[in-house]
């Protein structure tokens, strides 16, 4: 018969994967050489309470049989997902399967200014989740009457500093992260320049200012003049 009916050494009757269709009267016979007694016993197959499975699992339509199709996958659904398969022939069949959903990172966290002078501001930040993805980051400081400056790229670390700016000016400075399934929304800060740089000079009185002063006799020790 089927490999899901077989005896126990003990002589029961053991049926695996139990199914609805498996429930029916089963006559139950022994006997020895002094005769033989039977019972009849009835299968009761209950499939108990369906699994209940978010509404993004659920079987590929038109797929092989036990395909699982996830849809609208969210961050909560990543993990490890296991396949078990028991024909009733031991050993059973299991494989492992892990789901990685990735998205677009999450804003940077704690920007913050860690040094300003005339013309540059130094800036750190926090990286957020990189969605699962690699990551990188995009600077960019905008002035008053001033066009957008282009964004400056960070590929390794969390800081940089911005230079070429202007003396005691307010900047709007916005930092984002980016992956391959886009950017994530953008951490803002305010920061001013400091004061423009001293410079030191020598102060030089022009030519036209002096006055040609006409040089005076010398006279020798004798009365001579020179």
């Amino acid at each position: 018969g089927s490999p899901r009916f077989r005896q126990s050494p003990g002589g029961a009757l053991l049926i695996a994967n139990v199914t609805r269709a498996d429930s029916a009267p089963y006559r139950v016979w022994c006997h020895n050489a002094e005769g033989g007694a039977g019972a009849d016993v009835t299968l009761l197959g209950d499939s108990g309470t369906p699994l209940a499975l978010p509404p993004e699992l659920g079987p590929a339509p038109g797929g092989p049989g036990g395909s699982l199709r996830v849809s609208g996958a969210r961050r909560d659904l990543g993990g490890p997902y296991e396949c078990r398969v028991d024909s009733g022939v031991p050993p059973p069949a299991r494989a492992i399967v892990r789901l990685v959903v990735t998205y677009r990172p999450d804003p940077p966290r704690a920007l913050r200014l860690s040094e300003a002078s005339g013309t540059s501001l130094s800036l750190s930040w926090d990286p957020g989740f990189n969605g699962g993805l690699p990551q990188h980051f995009l600077l960019r400081a905008e002035g008053p009457d001033a066009p957008p400056s282009p964004a400056a790229l960070v590929t390794s670390g969390f800081s940089l500093t911005l230079s070429g700016l202007q003396p005691e000016t307010p900047y709007d400075v916005t930092v984002r992260a980016r992956n391959a399934r886009g950017d994530s929304a953008p951490a803002r800060l305010r920061a001013v320049t400091s004061g423009a740089e001293p410079h030191l000079y020598e102060e030089v009185e022009p030519w036209g200012g002096y006055e040609e002063v006409p040089p005076e006799p010398l006279v020798t020790p004798q009365g001579e003049l020179v």
